[in-house]
């Protein structure tokens, strides 16, 4: 029998399928899967489809499936709609599966039997903790409608734009920022950076949220202004982390906080500000143990009730 796991975010689905052992049979990248963003239709539309073409590349069918971990980008964020979402489901898949949010697969990979707190920042943001006593707590993920994701690659991308605008306007000084994003955009004006956020790029959120790429070349090249933006991000996820020690009450001492998502591959420019929202606790930042994708795998065997032992976890870190 086989496991299929799907990690659905706001950038990109990435599913993957393995066998009783955990080890990888198939695994695909596809589009954004964030029903809110995305429209559910289409989200159940490509993990459905995307289940299928693997399944037939490798001459495997629907009965072969134990079970399914869908982790997907705003789900449970509505209560409401979580009904509506498993029935968009329950009409196109025919074999065992469930729904989680895409934090709580995150979570299950990166601390795997541990206790701790789980931040991600990828395009969007949220976090999640495991306490002693089992109870799975969340933080964030209210979304980027009204300035929310703090610390995500979105929320750096708004920041650096809104920056350009005030440099463009003299509401700040100008620094290196404002005349890379001319130069490198190939802006004619400073206002042809509403064609290009606009109609280029029509305002989607992962367009938005590419500029963090800008943010982190223009960090290392020495922008005062894109090191407070980045400074400004770790304090926003150490807040993430803050309420969670607060609300979960019971860790392990130092407290494990692992993360994952793109921003966190700039770890050295967001740790200061992180630091300072955290003095005081005893913490350490651990790497996950497993990606989120492996951490369905997990979820979805544990559904089955079976054992996960060393061995599996070792098959399963070859899912990345």
């Amino acid at each position: 029998m086989y496991y299929v796991s799907a990690d659905c975010g706001g950038t990109k689905t990435a599913i993957a399928i393995t066998d009783e052992k955990g080890k990888a049979i198939a695994s695909s990248l596809l589009g954004p899967a964030n029903y809110l963003v995305n429209g559910l239709d289409n989200s159940v539309k490509l993990i459905a489809n995307g289940v299928d073409d693997l399944l037939e590349e490798n001459n495997l069918s629907h009965q072969d499936i134990a079970y399914f971990v869908i982790a997907l980008a705003g789900y449970g964020d509505i209560p409401r709609e979580k009904e509506l979402i498993r029935k968009a489901f329950d009409e196109v898949l025919d074999y065992p599966f469930s729904l989680a949010n895409d934090i709580e697969n995150a979570t299950a990979g990166s601390l795997i039997n541990h206790n701790g707190i789980h931040l991600v920042a990828g395009t969007g943001s949220i976090a999640a903790c495991k306490n002693r006593k089992g109870e799975i707590l969340r933080s964030g993920g209210w979304g980027h409608y009204f300035g929310g994701d703090e610390g995500s690659g979105y929320w750096i991308g708004s920041k650096l734009l809104l920056s350009y605008c005030k440099q463009s306007d003299g509401r700040k000084e100008k620094t290196l920022l404002h005349s890379y994003i001319n130069e490198h955009y190939k802006l004619v004006s400073d206002e042809d950076i509403l064609l290009l956020v606009l109609n280029q790029m029509g305002m989607r959120r992962e367009e938005i949220a590419s500029f963090a790429l800008d943010a982190v070349k223009l960090y290392e090249l020495g922008d005062e202004e894109v090191k407070k933006i980045f400074y400004e991000a770790g304090e926003e996820l150490g807040e993430l982390a803050l309420s969670l020690y607060k609300k979960g009450k019971d860790f392990d001492l130092p407290l494990r906080i692992s993360y994952s998502g793109s921003i966190f591959k700039s770890l050295d420019k967001i740790k200061a500000g992180l630091d300072n929202k955290l003095q005081g606790i005893d913490y350490q930042l651990i790497k996950p143990g497993l990606s989120p994708l492996a951490g369905g795998i997990i979820i979805a065997m544990e559904k089955t009730n079976q054992e996960i032992s060393p061995a599996i976890i070792e098959n399963l870190k070859e899912i990345k």
